[in-house]
């Protein structure tokens, strides 16, 4: 009994010590990551120009040259005319692994669209950018809050290429 008592008395403690290291650890080891959107032009012929956001990926670098991450966004379709002036849409706020973000990819949903003259057209997405629009992007997440603000030109992002027929070439920039 003596023993019993002993020996619960010398490992309870060593418990309590291993669970509070290994919960600082996690603390160390993740980092939020806030990821917003944004429309950085002036003026554009077009009245929307909507984006069907489905996800967002990051790639930090590790072992194997970096793996993406797949974040919780707010998927929905952004008209990223109107998220101008100081306006941005949050997409993601999560908490990732700690390491150095080497890449930011955007997924795109076939949704989207331009809005001109009052009529919606359909927007395709570059042949191969199915995977997602990818921009090299590099941002330490330390065990505080990293910000990215993933900023479309929205006049230069879209061309017409025929008469109802609209394409998107990105032109994005992160900060």
């Amino acid at each position: 009994m003596k023993t019993n008592l002993l020996a619960a008395m010398l490992i309870l403690p060593l418990f309590f010590i291993t669970s509070c290291k290994k919960e600082n650890l996690n603390a160390i080891r993740n980092g939020q990551v806030i990821v917003r959107l944004a429309n950085d032009s002036v003026e554009s012929a077009l009245e929307e120009v909507n984006l069907d956001v489905r996800n967002v990926e990051v790639r930090i670098a590790g072992t194997t040259g970096g793996d993406w991450y797949k974040l919780h966004a707010r998927a929905g379709i952004y008209n990223i005319i109107a998220l101008s002036n100081g306006i941005d849409a949050l997409l993601v706020n999560e908490k990732v692994p700690t390491g150095e973000i080497m890449a930011v990819r955007l997924n795109l949903g076939t949704n989207n669209s331009v809005r001109k003259s009052g009529v919606l057209y359909p927007v395709s997405i570059p042949e191969g950018d199915d995977a997602g629009l990818t921009y090299e992007f590099y941002k330490t997440i330390d065990a505080s809050t990293a910000e990215m603000l993933i900023i479309f030109n929205a006049s230069e992002s879209v061309y017409q290429d025929g008469p109802q027929l609209y394409r998107l070439r990105p032109v994005i920039r992160v900060k």
